[in-house]
């Protein structure tokens, strides 16, 4: 009988380890320092030019905002796994919830912008959104992983911040993206006084060739695409690799969800 129980105990205990083995998600690494570059994505002259931003950024203000970089999410959800890491690493000041995070997943092509409570004011869900679809994903997709990285955490801190200085840099950004349009509408303009002569509704044609330039101008929609394919071989690099950073804690921040997630 006594023998019966102890093996009954036995089985349970068993059972109960072998589930919580397999009921843990993708790890979260270790904050050890602004930038953790898990898939190895970064050079070196990269990270540190991120990673000298964010403590330049960490040290002038209350604000925090750290990147990570996995090679795949492992069949989790970016959602979730943003706000496990977010959960972990406590970004941003106690008191003032002033953290943020970009977290990166390679071979998914998914990236996702989590948002602290304190800065849900200034670093909104559609200005997070409009981060990733201006100035992150154009760059990836353009194989430039590293520009896109630092991109995108300066318009993050710009907003975060309310710097004026980044926010003329990034609104500089905006405002390149939508060079052309004048002179395509003179141009078109010019078009339509030449086939006026010869086409009948030549102002229905201008307005739809506007149209569609109008269309074709809008910054990528930052969902996943299953036909790019922009990481090549760098894909195949160990999740340990890349570099880290050091002497670098978060400052007990919570998240509550705010922020933003795209592809590329």
């Amino acid at each position: 009988m006594q023998k019966d129980k102890i093996l009954k105990k036995i089985i349970v205990l068993c059972f109960f380890i072998f589930y919580n083995f397999n009921s843990f998600g993708l790890a979260v690494p270790s904050l050890s320092g602004p930038v953790v570059d898990k898939a190895g994505i970064l050079s070196r002259n990269e990270f540190n030019k991120i990673e000298n931003f964010l403590l330049d950024l960490n040290n002038r203000s209350q604000i925090q905002i750290a990147a990570l970089i996995i090679p795949s999410l492992e069949g989790e959800s970016i959602e979730d796994y943003s706000m496990q890491v977010a959960e972990k690493w406590k970004l941003g000041d106690k008191e003032k919830d002033s953290g943020a995070l970009l977290v990166v997943a390679v071979k998914d092509k998914k990236l996702r912008i989590e948002v602290g409570y304190g800065l849900e004011q200034n670093l909104t869900d559609s200005r997070s959104g409009q981060i990733i679809r201006n100035f992150i994903a154009p760059q990836f997709r353009s194989g430039n992983y590293g520009e896109g990285i630092y991109d995108g955490i300066k318009a993050m801190a710009a907003y975060a911040s309310e710097d004026e200085s980044l926010l003329k840099e990034i609104k500089a950004v905006d405002e390149d993206d939508e060079d052309g349009f004048p002179q395509a509408l003179v141009f078109l303009l010019f078009v339509y006084l030449m086939i006026s002569k010869f086409l009948p509704g030549g102002l229905f044609w201008i307005f739809y060739l506007l149209s569609r330039r109008g269309r074709a101008g809008r910054p990528f929609s930052g969902r996943s695409s299953s036909r790019s394919s922009f990481f090549g071989g760098s894909i195949g690099r160990s999740s340990g690799g890349g570099f880290s950073g050091g002497g670098f804690s978060g400052g007990g921040g919570s998240f509550g969800g705010g922020g933003a997630s795209g592809g590329w």
